[in-house]
């Protein structure tokens, strides 16, 4: 196969989770250690380097569960300047085996760079193919690693876990290629394809470009992926709470519309107490989705406007476009509809209740008159 003179690589979300039972203390330094022996228990791992800034060593008690990548709710644990490098081998057999269940074969080539990264606004992933063909793809290669990682760390016992963020890969190819003839740092082109486009960029190298200049671009591009995946990690956790407050209001729809005899004061303070509820979740809902939009156009702004090169703006505000328009309003005006007329069911019940209670007060004291004449 034709060796291909440019270097080519795909970009993901990944990140290494620490899973101790709570309570318990954390400690960089241990979290380093744990992470190190975790990968270097991969055969497939044959280059690793794990650096931080050391100066920023953190110690802190950890009282509850903490978050997981995909959750979309934050991730654990953050280290400041986390840089984790490491080249990983994988057999094309052991390649078809992973891929079985997608339908696909093996990328291309057996070896595989890695660079995670710490940024600003959380974990970016980039993963060359080494000594790739052609017509090799890099997204077919992050969800190798992407699911072959998922595989081997459900086999390694301690606190180390492995995590995603999708999507993993990012939809698109990346491609550096030397030219001499340029004598700026990077040149960027988004050619649009079928599936995935493809982004290629430019260096003023003779021949295959250095190590050097790839990383050059990593930390060119880890600005706009890292907000890529802020966004994309806010947008997946509003999705599971619409999830979570669609749930509640179904659960009040079936206590609404369940049959019970008319005066049943338990099932009306329970669809008082589930609609009071369900408002305040509600309410709560909309104020965190108005904070976000406002959170994600300064970030944005934070990010474009201050006149360094920009690469991947076309994705990264397609993403911010995609925070959904959900009808809160349309719930919270339900739940209060419910709620105010369990106030006036009640208050019916009430009188009818005291009515009841009145009448059997005003007998008994009747009886009580009449058999003492």
């Amino acid at each position: 196969m034709k060796q291909q003179k440019q270097r080519v690589f795909g970009v993901g979300c990944f990140h290494f989770g620490y899973r101790q039972q709570v309570p318990f203390q954390f400690r960089t330094e241990r979290y380093i250690e744990a992470l190190s022996a975790a990968l270097k228990s991969l055969p497939s791992v044959n280059k690793l380097s794990i650096d931080h800034d050391e100066n920023l060593k953190q110690e802190y008690h950890v009282e509850s569960a903490t978050a997981t990548l995909n959750s979309g709710e934050g991730y654990f644990p953050v280290v400041s300047f986390l840089r984790i490098n490491l080249s990983i081998y994988i057999p094309f057999r052991v390649q078809e085996e992973v891929l079985e269940s997608t339908g696909g074969g093996s990328i291309g080539t057996e070896n595989f760079s890695i660079l995670m990264l710490e940024t600003y606004y959380g974990p970016v992933t980039f993963i060359e193919c080494l000594n790739a063909p052609v017509e090799c793809s890099p997204t077919d290669a992050v969800r190798l690693l992407r699911m072959y990682l998922k595989r081997e760390f459900k086999k390694i016992e301690g606190p180390i876990t492995f995590e995603y963020l999708g999507p993993s890969p990012f939809h698109a190819d990346f491609l550096l290629r030397g030219n001499p003839q340029f004598d700026g740092e990077f040149s960027s082109q988004i050619m649009p394809r079928r599936g995935y486009d493809q982004v290629i960029f430019e260096c003023g190298t003779e021949g295959l470009p250095s190590d050097d200049d790839l990383e050059s671009l990593y930390d060119e591009l880890d600005g706009e992926v890292g907000l890529f995946y802020s966004i994309q990690g806010r947008n997946v956790a509003f999705m599971k709470r619409w999830s979570s407050l669609v749930k509640e209001w179904e659960r009040l729809r079936e206590l609404v519309e369940k049959k019970v005899r008319v005066i049943n004061i338990t099932h009306r303070i329970e669809i008082h107490r589930a609609s009071k509820q369900l408002i305040s979740d509600a309410y709560s809902f909309g104020a965190e989705l108005d904070i976000a939009r406002q959170d994600r156009e300064q970030e944005m702004t934070n990010e474009y406007d201050k006149g360094t090169p920009i690469y991947l703006d076309k994705f990264v505000r397609r993403k911010a476009e995609m925070l959904p328009q959900y009808p809160v309003a349309t719930v919270l005006g339900w739940a209060q509809h419910v709620n105010e007329a369990s106030f006036k069911q009640a208050e019916i019940v009430a009188v009818i209740f005291a009515g009841l209670i009145g009448g059997v007060v005003g007998s008994l004291v009747t009886a009580s008159m009449g058999s003492g004449v």
